[in-house]
């Protein structure tokens, strides 16, 4: 794993604990599909939010905390 990737795991983390509970809805369906697919949970969250971030997603970046 690239230390990219690892900083990007953390953002992503520190999101999800600060989230108000619309958005922690959206993250557990987010989470729920990772399970049914067997997708990483980052990986998803990546495609699935807007913009790019750290350079790992060109189309999607999640709102700044």
């Amino acid at each position: 794993m690239s230390e990219t990737e690892r900083t990007y795991q953390r953002y992503v983390d520190g999101l999800v604990l600060r989230s108000a509970p619309d958005e922690l809805r959206r993250i557990q369906e987010i989470d729920r599909r990772t399970q049914l697919s067997g997708d990483s949970f980052y990986d998803l969250y990546c495609r699935c939010t807007e913009g790019p971030i750290l350079g790992l997603n060109e189309g999607r970046r999640p709102a700044a905390p």
